[in-house]
C-alpha cells in the first residue's frame, strides 16, 4: 500500500503542476482586461466578495485539476502511512 500511497501522491504533484501553469496561462491572457485592479477601502472589498464567491463556483478547469491535485496528493499521504481510509 505504501507504493501506491507514492504513485497517488506523485499524480496529485502532477495535476498541481498542471493546474498552476493553466491558472498562469489564463491570467496572462486575461492580463490587461482588468483582472487585478487596485482595491483601496473595505467598503470596496466587501462588495468584491460577491464576485469572488461566483468566480470560484464557476471554478475554471485549472481550478478543479489543483484541488483534485490536492486531494489525491492526500489520500496518497494517508495511504503511505496507513492512514484513515486505508487502515
Amino acid at each position: 500500500m505504501q507504493y501506491f500511497g507514492y504513485v497517488l501522491m506523485g499524480l496529485g504533484i502532477i495535476l498541481n503542476m498542471v493546474g498552476v501553469v493553466g491558472a498562469a496561462f489564463s491570467v496572462s491572457a486575461s492580463r490587461g482586461k482588468g483582472f487585478a485592479a487596485p482595491v483601496l477601502n473595505i467598503p470596496e472589498v466587501l462588495k468584491a466578495i460577491p464576485d469572488i464567491i461566483t468566480a470560484i463556483l464557476k471554478a475554471p478547469q485549472w481550478l478543479l485539476m489543483v484541488i483534485f491535485g490536492c486531494a489525491v496528493f492526500w489520500f496518497g499521504f494517508q495511504a503511505t502511512r496507513g492512514g484513515w481510509p486505508f487502515a
